[in-house]
């Protein structure tokens, strides 16, 4: 599998379900191409930072899509996991 479209919007996550989320996605290191969306949860900056540090470990993802709308993310938090989550050769979008 190279793609994974996983819509988990409104399911009412916490922090630790979306870390949960983040290691599971993580095991997927042939991906090449993730669209995550988390929107409408209650994730928080702890959840947020959580999925970005497992997300962060696929180096093979060329196109990748975090929506993460609704979670009450601080803009700071945003601007760091998309930093962390950036490389060259990698089209990022992330939604707030």
């Amino acid at each position: 599998m190279t793609r994974l479209d996983l819509d988990l919007e409104e399911n009412n996550l916490g922090p630790g379900d979306a870390r949960v989320v983040g290691e599971a996605v993580a095991k997927f290191q042939q991906i090449t191409h993730l669209e995550l969306r988390l929107d409408g949860n209650s994730i928080g900056a702890e959840g947020a930072k959580a999925v970005g540090d497992s997300l962060a470990k696929l180096e093979q993802i060329t196109d990748l899509s975090l929506r993460l709308d609704g979670n009450n993310i601080p803009n700071e938090v945003v601007d760091e996991i998309r930093h962390q989550l950036e490389k060259p050769g990698r089209t990022v979008v992330l939604r707030r």
